[in-house]
């Protein structure tokens, strides 16, 4: 994004007025972005200069959300507390509806990239007192959600001209990360206010295993982002989705007799959509829950800390939180994959590609699992020449992937490492079958064994 074809509406808000730079970049209609934020000020100079005249040039909007202040004192000590998410939740749903109140009135049927952000001035370095430096983990799993008490009766009015939603860094606006995180219940109230939405970007952070209800809270607001909205113009959805779930946790199967609506809303996407992004080089997370391993103690569980006034500082040192809220182990002994678990996972997966009804035009899947002691990489190529419009609206992760390994044949590529390949696990006949159906037997790449036929 060049600074010559923005409109500023952020820098000019403590003097009060519209710069000279943006007047003259609208009355030479010489911009495409508008870097917007949802101060009160901000707002109305946008209402000032941008009528309808001009709305067409617009193609990306860059929207920061002004949460508030938070004292020093919190700032060093203390972890985001009930009562200062639920005025976080409240300032970013009444933002919402403002910028969504003013994009309803545009004339003009998607083209606009919407990128969405949440900060507030403490987040700035530059503006807190001093060298003052932040409590690590403040804002750790204290979502921003929507608050329904002020929202409109039917939600924030329909937007057209929104077709990318952009929520891929939501805690960063200058490059500062704050670990604030946005509930999946907000994304289901946003895409059902956006009609011709094609392409988005989700960056999750599920709550970690000693958080149960919170994690089927989530889970929920998740499948609901994915069945309530109609989708009726979507082509790619990519969900960045990081669960910190404990490593060396038990693989026991938990039964659940409710429906899985998770799945649910997955299967429902996965027939429209013609890329499929399930993991990256840059995303390597650890699913050891497919892993077998003993038993072994996690630590006792964090301390729910959620004091207003106390002039205690929260703290544990660093090594016996991480191992209380089970982010850590005592010890590393999971690599030998679980066949009740690690099987039908990546059969489920193969089987979906082949079976998905745009697996002839599918250009990329994958599927990787990292752990200390074991790694898998499972990946489609779908073969698709020349250069894919359909890029430009995928992670930068994605995009590099494709170009730098676009091949000319559909094929799968399979390879296991450390104590996958060590136990003599061997590929399943049904994701062996799988993959055959999609590339043909000649076209599938592995280091791994395969299961003989009974």
């Amino acid at each position: 994004m060049s600074s010559s074809e923005t409109l500023d509406f952020v820098a000019s808000v403590t003097v009060g007025r519209i710069s000279k730079a943006v007047l003259t970049r609208v009355s030479t209609r010489s911009f495409n972005t508008i870097k917007l934020s949802s101060h009160p000020e901000s707002l109305r100079q946008l209402d000032d200069v941008l009528d309808e005249t001009v709305r067409d040039l617009v193609k990306t909007i860059r929207y920061d959300v002004v949460l508030p202040v938070v004292s020093d004192k919190r700032l060093r000590n203390k972890f985001q507390s009930s009562r200062e998410a639920a005025e976080n939740s409240r300032v970013f749903t009444e933002a919402v509806v403002a910028l969504f109140a003013r994009l309803s009135c545009w004339d003009v049927q998607g083209g606009v990239k919407l990128v969405l952000t949440a900060t507030s001035p403490s987040d700035d370095a530059i503006l807190r007192t001093g060298n003052l430096r932040v409590k690590p983990q403040r804002n750790s799993f204290k979502y921003i959600s929507m608050e329904t008490s002020v929202l409109p009766p039917g939600g924030p009015p329909p937007v057209s001209c929104i077709s990318f939603l952009d929520i891929q860094k939501f805690d960063s606006s200058t490059g500062d990360s704050s670990g604030r995180r946005l509930h999946p219940d907000a994304l289901s109230v946003m895409a059902t206010a956006l009609p011709c939405l094609e392409h988005t970007i989700w960056d999750l952070y599920m709550p970690p295993r000693r958080m149960p209800t919170q994690r089927k809270e989530f889970k929920a607001a998740l499948a609901n982002a994915l069945l309530q909205p109609k989708y009726t113009c979507l082509t790619t959805l990519t969900i960045l989705l990081w669960d910190p779930d404990p490593r060396n946790e038990e693989a026991i199967l938990v039964p659940d007799d409710e429906e899985d609506r998770l799945s649910v809303g997955i299967r429902r996407i996965w027939g429209w959509l013609l890329d499929i992004y399930p993991g990256s080089a840059e995303e390597e997370y650890d699913v050891e829950s497919e892993f077998d391993s003993d038993s072994d103690d996690q630590g006792d569980t964090l301390p729910n800390i959620d004091s207003e006034n106390s002039d205690v500082e929260d703290r544990l040192p660093r090594r016996a939180e991480a191992i209380a809220n089970q982010d850590l182990p005592d010890r590393q002994i999971r690599e030998v994959p679980n066949l009740e678990t690690f099987a039908p996972l990546v059969t489920s997966f193969t089987q979906a590609v082949a079976n998905s009804p745009s697996s002839s035009c599918l250009g990329f899947a994958e599927m990787r699992f990292s752990t200390e002691l074991a790694s898998m990489q499972l990946c489609y190529r779908g073969g698709i020449g020349g250069e894919d419009p359909r890029l430009g609206a995928l992670p930068d992760f994605a995009q590099r992937i494709i170009r730098a390994e676009k091949v000319d044949t559909r094929r799968w590529r399979f390879d296991a490492y450390g104590g996958i390949a060590a136990s003599g696990w061997k590929i399943p006949v049904a994701m062996w079958d799988a993959m055959e159906k999609a590339v043909g037997a000649a076209h599938i790449e592995t280091n791994v064994d395969r299961m003989e036929r009974d």
